[in-house]
């Protein structure tokens, strides 16, 4: 019994992974090899498996008009949006980085993730579409900061999530990067501005304070991260990679579901860890128990934080 569960398990977990390797090989083509490095570890991580706060609990957020938070998304329809606590940090040099589900792509001029001063006068964020229909941009307050990358116009990102990191080097340099490959071409403005301790925030499908306008995002934000320096091109890629080539809970769900077994003890290998941690949290009526094995992500602190956090409050 136990070999035949594992060779069902083995096959399901083997078909997934093959699909994602596909798809990724496909859409990247002579483009990129992948990185085989380790993910950097960020500043500041949301996963949006309960609300919206940030993983490690430091930073409690706040759901504003219709945004809700489900199935471990930020889901956000043009009239909602996640505001989180100010941060206790001056921060200048950066990456943005996110992983966003677009409802459509005729929207314009909705942001993704936005550091912001708390009155929202002087931002930069992820935005979609605001000066190029379909386009990808790093929005700025009065475009200070924005320029047209010249990347491809957007064609998949309402069909599926797509990765997006925008790095802010202190010479004014601003690159991008979607699926964990640069988009368009770089250039250099002016430098950074300080985001002040306490006097600045994060805030998500929105592209700057107050609300209103064409500022906010109609579709689902899965991840988000922010790193206090630019990463280079090759630790974007690996970011872009741990993700993509995880097990998500909900496929260790659907094998569970698959096979009719209501709980089973999840056991996670490596990179396992991360997706057997998420599972508890998403689907802990089916965990008898969770163990991870071997794990070295770097955002394996910042997981085990959330888990013990949650399940804490379940038992409340």
């Amino acid at each position: 019994m136990t070999a035949t569960v594992a060779s069902i398990e083995e096959s399901a977990k083997s078909a997934i992974l093959a699909d994602r390797k596909a798809t990724w090989e496909a859409s990247h083509a002579g483009r990129v090899k992948r990185s085989g490095a380790a993910p950097p570890a960020p500043l500041l991580a949301w996963d949006f498996e309960r609300d919206a706060g940030d993983a490690s609990g430091k930073y409690p957020g706040q759901l504003f008009g219709t945004a809700v938070v489900t199935q471990g998304r930020l889901v956000v329809d043009g009239n909602g949006y996640a505001g989180a606590a100010p941060i206790t940090f001056d921060l200048r040099e950066k990456t943005l980085e996110a992983w966003v589900q677009l409802s459509d792509l005729e929207q314009r001029g909705g942001g993704v993730i936005s550091l912001q001063s708390m009155t929202g006068d002087v931002f930069d964020a992820i935005v979609f579409g605001e000066q190029e229909p379909g386009h990808w941009m790093a929005g700025s307050n009065g475009l200070a900061r924005s320029k047209s990358f010249g990347g491809e116009i957007e064609g998949d990102a309402n069909k599926r999530p797509v990765h997006l990191a925008i790095t802010y080097r202190m010479d004014g340099t601003i690159t991008a990067y979607r699926n964990g490959v640069q988009y368009g071409e770089p250039y250099r403005g002016p430098e950074p501005p300080i985001y002040k301790a306490h006097q600045s925030q994060l805030v998500f499908g929105l592209r700057h304070s107050p609300q209103g306008g064409d500022r906010t995002l109609r579709g689902a934000i899965h991840r988000a991260r922010v790193y206090d320096r630019a990463l280079s091109t090759e630790e974007v890629a690996a970011s872009f990679e741990s993700a993509w080539f995880q097990i998500d809970p909900s496929d260790i769900a659907a094998v569970l579901n698959g096979m009719g077994i209501d709980k089973a003890h999840i056991v996670g290998l490596s990179m396992g860890g991360v997706a057997t941690l998420h599972f508890g949290v998403r689907h802990a009526a089916q965990a008898l128990s969770l163990t991870r094995s071997e794990e070295h992500t770097s955002e394996l602190p910042s997981h085990l934080n959330l888990v013990c956090r949650l399940l804490l409050e379940k038992k409340k």
